[in-house]
């Protein structure tokens, strides 16, 4: 296979091998363990509320926060630490004071100690 840049690689199902035109071949692991994902919330535009999906490798402290599009905090959905797996939260458009959002673009941030990573949403009502 060949990368944008005309290199070329081969890839088995842990490892890339990426020639060196000193060295020979640069072999790094891809531990594909290690990896959280955070999904695309559904339904994106979503009324009244959205489903947020996770997956933890390990055991980790995750924190979930909603943002309005000035930036400013609207609630913490999650706090708390999770073991490994799958997991599903729901945000029911209210900010940390119960009241309802109006409609707009939100943006939803997981971080955990090795990760962080911000989804756009859309609130349609």
């Amino acid at each position: 296979m060949k990368d944008s840049l005309g290199n070329t690689y081969w890839k088995d199902v842990n490892r890339i091998f990426i020639p060196s035109f000193t060295t020979g071949i640069k072999n790094r692991v891809l531990s594909q363990n290690h990896k959280i994902n955070l999904y695309q919330n559904y339904p994106n535009p979503f009324n009244p509320q959205t489903t947020i999906r996770f997956s933890l490798p390990e055991e980790a402290k995750v924190n979930i926060k909603i943002y309005n599009i000035l930036g400013k905090e609207i609630t913490e959905l999650l706090n708390e630490t999770r073991r490994s797996g799958e997991y599903e939260i729901t945000w029911n458009g209210r900010d940390s004071n119960g009241s309802e959002m109006p409609s707009g673009v939100y943006f939803i941030t997981v971080t955990t100690e090795k990760f962080r990573k911000t989804i756009k949403s859309i609130l349609l009502k």
